[in-house]
């Protein structure tokens, strides 16, 4: 369970080998609980991603970053990791791809890779019959299970229908999966919640964005 945070130097992550639970604070601020869980690695499986694109039509990533940046999110260099985009008729094919970056200490998630996949739903949103609607923007607050079942590094897949969004009013309830070229899951992210903050709060919170190093 989450509430939003405005993390802006330092996050602190305790476990508890015990009851496996964790929480994150920042400072005295607690902006996150919850609990680890091991699971049954997933079944492999045997389709090749590659293979709908015979029945997908090509996206231009760039025109998608172009429509989010006017949207208000502003994504740097090291975030824009979609790489290639097809349209299909029940939903939206997206290859993302991330290098190793400076600050990622990981070895089994890339977490601009796991950004990408929120990105993918809002790329969605906004070629579907209901965007998001101006004057606000959707903020991820919670995700009610995330199960790693293998490394999210490099290069992957996420594809999003309508099937797995709920809409409620101008929130969004989402479910994704991050796969690899033949499908296997690689990380599933169960309860996703986006939602609705308008542009005039957020801007309270705005100040100078930093350049990112050369």
């Amino acid at each position: 369970m989450c509430r939003p945070g405005v993390a802006r130097e330092q996050l602190e992550v305790e476990v508890r080998w015990g009851n496996s639970s964790f929480t994150i604070h920042e400072g005295r601020n607690l902006l996150c609980i919850g609990r680890l869980e091991e699971r049954e690695s997933a079944p492999k499986a045997n389709i090749l991603m590659f293979d709908v694109a015979a029945r997908g039509d090509p996206v231009e990533p760039r025109v998608l970053y172009a429509d989010l940046e006017r949207l208000g999110y502003r994504y740097g260099p090291s975030l824009q990791v979609i790489r290639s985009v097809l349209k299909l008729a029940d939903g939206m094919l997206f290859n993302l791809s991330a290098g190793n970056h400076r600050d990622c200490r990981s070895e089994s998630m890339n977490p601009a890779l796991l950004d990408g996949a929120i990105q993918a739903v809002f790329c969605l949103l906004q070629h579907s019959d209901k965007p998001i609607r101006p004057g606000g923007l959707l903020v991820p607050t919670g995700i009610r299970r995330l199960s790693i079942h293998g490394s999210v590094q490099g290069t992957c897949f996420v594809q999003v229908g309508e099937s797995a969004l709920t809409r409620q009013a101008d929130d969004v309830l989402a479910d994704l999966q991050i796969r690899n070229e033949r499908g296997r899951p690689l990380l599933r992210i169960e309860g996703l919640l986006l939602k609705y903050v308008p542009r005039a709060f957020l801007d309270k919170f705005d100040g100078p964005v930093p350049a990112e190093p050369s």
